[in-house]
């Protein structure tokens, strides 16, 4: 029963009738006037009863039924489940954007699944209007991939799965890693001394492992590559999920727990971050197509002496000031900003030993002539009250374009949002000079439907803040956010320095003011 046979016998019932519960055999009226009876999912009503009638004497198949009927044909066996329970019951899955190109893999969303067939088409039983019919599988809302647990696999550089186990050391996982395909860790404690560097089209199942800081090292996992590697041309479909990477504060360096460069589609999800070092739980640097979703972000180790002032999440650029891996001078530092990044449904508040972070997404610095492009900032917790620095920004905007933040809930920050430009910005060989013109300006941002209360630091402006030490925004909404106040808050919002937008049924006990150095932005009501 291996997955091209699979492949080619889903291939070969295109045209078979769609019938909730039924498995390629012969449909019968006692099967009829049973399935009828129990009406499964309220599927057989009365508009569809005489189409299913008339059925009867051939056969019918449900989705998950297209591979339950070649198991049967091929073993004799019978494997009666669901399309979810096959999934449940898979060792070896992932997120559709990583597929393998190997036929027979199967691709689901909740409730339904498909037979890949290979060069980007699938085979499905796609519901009653359908039958079993052929489909692009980038026109379908697949979104995972998975090795059937009845289905034979051969081996091979895309599909075999190379397992990390307990006791294994830094260097024994990096040679796991260097194989790329599927890893799998088992659930164990890692103790990592040298940096683990990630190859494209790799699946990371960490499996509830966690790989912990054991030494004076700058990243824990790192995307691979090299002095001459510019733009997106790095590390391409990765995804990594399920696990914990944890910094400990005690070997005293500053560390990113994972950080990406000059990367293009990457998955992160089902993650814990914990107790960060200094820098960033994520770096997100020079990388496109990153989306960071169901992750936890948990603690921060300040460095002593040294205010708090760095993001969870750094969406930043590839200059030398900013993130040094390989040697100063190379092609590397070429200044390429980050496109394309979803943060969504993520939680950051304090660990078991540490406080919450100050800063939880965005940046704190500029590059001459810049913008980070198409961000999502959605469906997140963050939850401060004891962090070092009481002053922070939850949400820090600084050279963004296309940016939407919305229905996030923000409490115990300084600051909910700031959109924001510095004074000074820094050149590709990390040179700060004197910003010019455009640089550090956001242009088309909305902030939208989100809940920030209890501001922990004395800013007037505590809710969301527009303005700029350089240029002009341009085109920035404000609207339908919920904003408490405490402390010293005096305006909810507060937007200046801005060419363009709308501030719009914003809630709170705070005042709203549009400043006089904007331009055209339409203030069209407010509600206190």
């Amino acid at each position: 029963m291996d997955n091209n046979k699979l492949a080619e016998f889903c291939k070969s019932k295109i045209g078979i009738p769609y019938v909730l519960g039924t498995n390629g055999k012969l449909f019968t009226k006692s099967m009829y006037d049973d399935l009828v009876r129990r009406n499964p999912s309220g599927w057989f009503t009365a508009a569809r009863l005489p189409a299913v009638k008339g059925y009867i004497g051939q056969k019918t198949t449900d989705c998950h039924g297209l591979v339950e009927w070649f198991v049967r044909e091929q073993s004799g066996q019978t494997y009666d489940t669901t399309a979810d329970g096959a999934f449940r019951a898979a060792t070896v899955k992932g997120s559709i954007g990583c597929i393998p190109e190997l036929p027979g893999v199967c691709v689901r969303y909740k409730g339904h699944v498909g037979i890949y067939i290979g060069g980007g088409y699938v085979v499905e039983a796609r519901g009653f209007d359908y039958g079993v019919c052929e489909t692009k599988l980038s026109a379908r809302p697949w979104t995972e991939w998975y090795k059937h647990p009845k289905i034979q696999y051969p081996e091979g550089r895309d599909n075999v799965v190379t397992k990390v186990k307990r006791g294994m050391t830094a260097a024994q996982i990096q040679q796991a890693l260097d194989k790329g395909g599927y890893v799998l860790f088992e659930k164990a404690v890692y103790v990592i001394t040298k940096t683990l560097r990630i190859k494209g089209n790799t699946v990371l199942n960490l499996n509830g492992a966690t790989l912990r800081q054991g030494g004076r090292i700058d990243h824990i996992l790192l995307t691979d590559s090299d002095r001459d590697t510019v733009g997106y041309s790095g590390m391409h479909n990765v995804e990594i999920y399920g696990g914990t990477l944890e910094g400990m504060g005690k070997y005293g360096t500053e560390l990113n727990l994972l950080t990406l460069c000059h990367a293009a589609n990457v998955h992160i999800h089902d993650m814990v971050f914990l107790d960060v070092v200094g820098f960033h739980h994520i770096e997100i640097n020079s990388s496109s197509g990153v989306k960071v979703e169901d992750c936890r972000f948990e603690g921060y180790h300040s460095i002593p002496g040294e205010k708090d002032f760095r993001e969870c999440i750094q969406i930043d650029h590839a200059a030398e000031s900013a993130l040094v891996v390989v040697p100063t001078g190379s092609a590397w530092y070429d200044g390429t900003c980050c496109e394309n990044v979803v943060i969504r449904g993520c939680t950051f508040r304090k660990s078991g030993a540490r406080p919450a972070p100050s800063q939880c997404i965005g940046n704190h610095c500029q590059i001459k002539g810049g913008q980070h492009r198409n961000i999502v900032i959605e469906n997140n917790v963050f939850a401060g009250g004891n962090q070092g620095n009481p002053s922070g920004v939850c949400v820090n905007l600084v050279g963004m374009e296309n940016v939407v933040v919305r229905e996030n809930e923000v409490s115990e920050y300084g600051r909910g949002v700031r959109v924001y430009s510095y004074d000074k910005s820094y050149t590709k060989a990390g040179k700060k000079i004197q910003a010019t013109g455009e640089d550090g300006i956001c242009r088309n941002v909305l902030v939208a439907k989100n809940r920030i209360s209890k501001p922990s630091g004395t800013y007037k402006s505590s809710g969301v803040w527009v303005s700029a030490a350089n240029g002009r925004h341009g085109n920035v909404t404000v609207r339908d956010n919920l904003i408490g106040e405490s402390g010293g808050m005096k305006y909810a919002v507060d937007v200046n320095h801005c060419d363009g937008g709308y501030v719009s049924e914003n809630q709170g006990d705070g005042l709203v003011k549009v400043g006089n150095t904007c331009d055209g932005v339409i203030l069209v009501h407010v509600q206190s």
